[in-house]
């Protein structure tokens, strides 16, 4: 097994130059791990290296050749290739190649070694110093992982309860029509609750996977009204004091974009909370959203406000994470996060200030042709009256198959129970993993779901109690599939996988992603 080693990579034009780095950076030991030095003899072999190689600590980079084209190279690094924890050091011998002031602060560099003075130490000390920046980066960035992984976990068990119990009230409430014709607000209210926590609940899952630096998932991305997602947006957002409400207001004309709403949502929810922060206590103060299509060739939402405004030197680090211009009790985490949502949904976001005057945000989206949005609102198009259905398999009927339920949470069971018994499926209920084998014992299933937290035996040991034992589904005569249900995804879902499950359903459990996974390994 190869242990751990801290990288350096070193771009220098002159093959001599490298190999006396590598000779002496390669002797050094630093924080119990040994240095390993990536040689690239050009900028454009750097840039591959850095697609294939996410974990270097550092970069020695030599501009004597081309101090322009250095330049460009670091502000890549960090804006393309959206790298912050890699710190980067100049190396050169001529004065006139050094970066100014200015240069060192907007491009993010962190150091200096002229290759004719400094002695072998200064330059291990120079580089032992980057590296000790470097792996306090990483540290940080995994305890705020760690940190954030936990209250993730913490948030969606409350939400994901409430979502479950508005879900039995709307079923209730279906069975008593003279009460749901009687109190029709009531209905709306519970849809408004369940899309509001349902957005929470997204938006949880949205930050872990930008936490995990998960690519993002296009298949959720839908046509979408910029005006509709930016009032709903502003409607929706929390505002600590009622009248902060109207201190925001959204003008100009409508476009078109595609992305996934809760991700959009989430970077305005970022920006009005900023601006709020700032603007609150101050007398006409106000913010304004305002949507230009086809502005400079881009379609663009601004966020500006009438606030104290950033100063200039500032402006260059406002994206980088951990970076907080000031504002108390801020993470530095929230504009790092727009900057890669935005990127990711193939846009951008910038910003301009003048202190003492304005700050504005201008999210940037790639047009969408008729021809784009023709073929998108096709695709998302529900099926109309009389409009004849295209070629395709009816669902199964799934009646006489029988599932188990493996939940402690009563009410988490008894959501999935009304699902499943609303199919025409019987269900049987265990509130743990050995109560689960001991209905399996007695009575033949079709499918499981259990949960993975349960006391007395979890569902994982019940995953590999039901493998071992080579259980096998009542109708079919095949080994029986067990679906791993969890609000925490990554490594339970592996571990559960691993230990022998056939797939995994995200909690909150609802009809729309319940419904599939029954057709799925019920409907053979």
């Amino acid at each position: 097994m190869d242990l751990p080693v801290w990288k350096i990579l070193c771009i220098d034009s002159t093959p001599s130059e490298s190999d006396i780095t590598k000779l002496l950076l390669e002797k050094m030991s630093f924080l119990n791990r040994a240095v390993q030095v990536i040689k690239a003899s050009a900028i454009q072999k750097a840039e591959e290296i850095l697609q294939k190689t996410h974990d270097i600590a550092v970069i020695l980079i030599d501009m004597e050749e081309d101090k322009a084209k250095g330049l460009t190279f670091i502000r890549n690094v960090r804006e393309q290739y959206q790298n912050h924890r890699v710190r980067i050091i100049l190396r050169t011998g001529y004065p006139d190649t050094l970066p100014s002031r200015q240069e060192i602060a907007d491009y993010t560099i962190d150091g200096y070694i002229p290759k004719e003075i400094m002695s072998e130490t200064q330059i291990e000390i120079t580089v032992m110093t980057a590296i000790r920046a470097y792996h306090q980066i990483i540290t940080t960035e995994t305890q705020l992982s760690s940190l954030a992984g936990s209250i993730a976990h913490e948030m969606r068990n409350p939400l994901a309860q409430i979502h479950g119990n508005l879900y039995l009230i709307e079923e209730l409430q279906k069975q008593a029509p003279y009460l749901y014709s009687a109190k029709p607000t009531i209905a709306k209210h519970i849809k408004n609750a369940q899309r509001v926590i349902q957005s929470g609940l997204q938006v949880i899952d949205i930050t872990m996977d930008a936490i995990a630096d998960n690519p993002v998932n296009t298949d959720n991305f839908q046509l979408l009204s910029a005006q509709a997602l930016v009032e709903e947006a502003v409607a929706d957002y929390a505002y600590e004091e009622a009248e902060h409400a109207s201190l925001v207001s959204v003008s100009g004309e409508d476009f078109k974009l595609i992305a996934e709403p809760v991700m959009v949502k989430y970077v305005l929810y970022n920006l009005i909370q900023n601006a709020l922060w700032y603007v609150k206590t101050l007398p006409d103060a106000k913010i304004v959203i305002t949507l230009k299509p086809t502005n400079n060739g881009l379609n663009q939402i601004e966020v500006r406000d009438t606030g104290p405004g950033i100063a200039p030197e500032a402006l260059a680090k406002l994206f980088d994470s951990f970076y907080t211009s000031g504002k108390q009790g801020g993470t530095g985490l929230g504009l790092s996060y727009c900057k890669r949502t935005m990127t990711a949904l193939g846009g951008d976001i910038s910003c301009e200030s003048e202190l003492d005057q304005y700050t504005a945000f201008t999210l940037c989206f790639p047009l969408v042709s008729a021809q784009q949005q023709v073929a998108f609102a096709r695709r998302r198009q529900p099926q109309k009256a009389g409009q004849v259905k295209e070629a395709g398999p009816e669902p199964l009927s799934l009646v006489a198959k029988t599932v188990l339920v493996a939940e402690d949470d009563n009410l988490s069971r008894g959501i999935i129970k009304a699902i499943v018994e609303k199919q025409g499926i019987r269900c049987l209920e265990a509130e743990n993993g050995q109560v689960a084998l001991d209905l399996l014992a007695a009575q033949a299933c079709d499918l499981i779901f259990t949960d993975i937290q349960m006391p007395l035996m979890d569902g994982l040991e019940l995953i590999e109690r039901v493998r071992k034992q080579q259980i096998r589904a009542a109708t079919t005569d095949t080994l029986i599939p067990i679906i791993a249900v969890t609000a925490v995804k990554e490594k339970v879902v592996n571990t559960a996988l691993q230990a022998g499950a056939c797939d995994y359903l995200s909690k909150p459990v609802t009809p729309e992603n319940l419904a599939p996974k029954l057709q799925q390994w019920l409907a053979s």
